[in-house]
């Protein structure tokens, strides 16, 4: 066995028995965050697809009532709730059995991490971030909840990686299935990241190391993939609502305004060509009212951006912050205040990377174009929820991304350390390596290690 599979596996093994200590110890301790609620909507359509078959085809039947409140669990994505029934048939309706499998997402998590980080930038990288992500609070404290959170904190890494190594591939084999195939797993569980694709455009093309026709060549492959397995639950959609839907219902939330708003560009553009129909024996006033009284019932009900620089700070601000320290509300949903014991996880986890991931930001934006990509990943993320009055700015909504976070962060510690430092941090890395392998028992040759590392 390679010293480095006994590595991966040694971080997996302390990853998983810390995850699985939170899972058993924490929930005591934070029962206002572990209280149920989106939680009830993922089971019911799990239940659901049990009952009804994957198509669910009677979706009045996803209707679940929250603590006096009505939801419809179909304006979520089949992804999540899919993992959940299978769960279901093979184990019963245990709750327990799921929350387990989050403990295995997030241990996965851990060793993603540290393949990504190497591969963007080096292995000291990649050894650093894997093992801050053992004790990274925001990666366990949704894993005694049935929600999909840890799966999307393993997926949304996972998908960057297998881009990365397509793009460092110098031919298209069957392993290239595996990123179209990761991704179109990810945006029928959150619709939210087909903005990504954009950034994997670039991204490929940018970075491509044979060159940018070749780039160009993977790109193609990739989306006709993504579109191809992405049509039969369009089919079904059409079928059940009657009318074409993209991924989930929650996506028209984005296209009805863009509609609405091309519509108003439309009619706005008509006022100066109205007067050539007039010549029609049309009537000229008549519509030009009409028009008028469209823009005025729409402009104020169709904006996706806000228009206050203000309000934008304030949701970055609750977006990025490393602690909740009161409560925030918006549209109706409501998040509470963090305990101390939450808010000093997340300062000691979070906030102490942060100024070192804007040293990293600085950096990789000058000198590596896959480092570049993450921050394009993080920037979409974030402006998509902070820029777009669509959706609560609440952190939890980060926490997919924060793997990129730790990634560029301690690349950043990195660049702040004095080339002495950082061979005395290289030799703590060697101990903390050995200590690691020898916690799981592994016999290792550390002469042979050192010379790898």
């Amino acid at each position: 066995m390679k010293e480095n599979t006994r590595l991966i596996i040694a971080i997996f093994c302390i990853a998983f028995i810390v995850r699985f200590l939170f899972f058993l110890i924490m929930p005591q301790f934070f029962d206002r965050m572990f209280r149920f609620w989106d939680d009830w909507i993922y089971l019911t359509y799990a239940k659901n697809i049990i009952s009804q078959g994957l198509w669910i085809p009677d979706i009045s039947k996803l209707d679940v009532n929250i603590y006096g409140k009505q939801y419809n669990a179909h304006i979520i994505g089949p992804g999540y709730p899919l993992v959940i029934s299978l769960m279901m048939l093979l184990f019963g309706d245990q709750i327990k059995v799921i929350m387990f499998l989050n403990v295995i997402f997030s241990s996965l998590t851990c060793i993603v991490i540290y393949h990504l980080g190497k591969e963007v930038f080096n292995k000291q990288i990649g050894i650093l971030s894997s093992i801050w992500s053992i004790i990274y609070v925001y990666f366990m404290v949704y894993i005694p909840r049935v929600m999909k959170e840890n799966m999307l904190q393993l997926f949304v890494p996972l998908v960057i990686l297998l881009m990365v190594y397509e793009i460092k591939r110098e031919k298209i084999d069957l392993k290239s299935i595996l990123f179209p195939l990761s991704f179109t797993f990810l945006i029928h569980t959150d619709e939210r990241y087909i903005l990504f694709i954009p950034i994997i455009f670039i991204s490929i093309i940018t970075c491509n190391y044979s060159c940018r026709l070749g780039g160009l060549k993977k790109f193609i492959i990739f989306i006709t993939i993504v579109v191809v397995l992405s049509i039969p639950w369009a089919i079904r959609n059409y079928v059940v609502y009657d009318r074409f839907v993209f991924l989930t219902t929650r996506t028209e939330r984005v296209t009805k305004p863009l509609i609405d708003i091309i519509k108003l560009y439309d009619i706005s553009i008509s006022h100066k060509t109205i007067k050539n129909l007039s010549k029609k024996n049309l009537d000229y006033e008549g519509q030009k009212k009409l028009n008028k009284k469209y823009f005025d019932n729409n402009k104020d009900n169709n904006l996706l951006l806000f228009n206050s620089l203000d309000k934008m700070l304030q949701r970055l601000s609750i977006y990025w912050a490393p602690m909740v320290l009161r409560e925030s509300k918006f549209k109706g949903s409501v998040m509470i205040a963090g305990s101390l014991k939450y808010n000093l996880g997340g300062m000691l986890t979070f906030g102490i990377l942060l100024p070192f991931f804007l040293v990293g930001t600085v950096v990789t934006i000058k000198n590596n174009k896959l480092g570049l990509s993450l921050i394009l990943f993080i920037l979409i993320q974030s402006s998509f929820h902070v820029a777009i009055d669509l959706i609560a700015p609440w952190p939890r909504y980060r926490y997919p991304i924060d793997s990129l976070v730790i990634i560029i962060a301690f690349f950043g510690l990195y660049q702040v350390l004095k080339p002495a430092y950082i061979k005395r941090l290289d030799a703590g890395l060697l101990n903390i390596i050995i200590l690691l392998t020898d916690i799981c028992g592994f016999l290792l040759n550390r002469n042979t290690l050192k010379k790898e590392y």
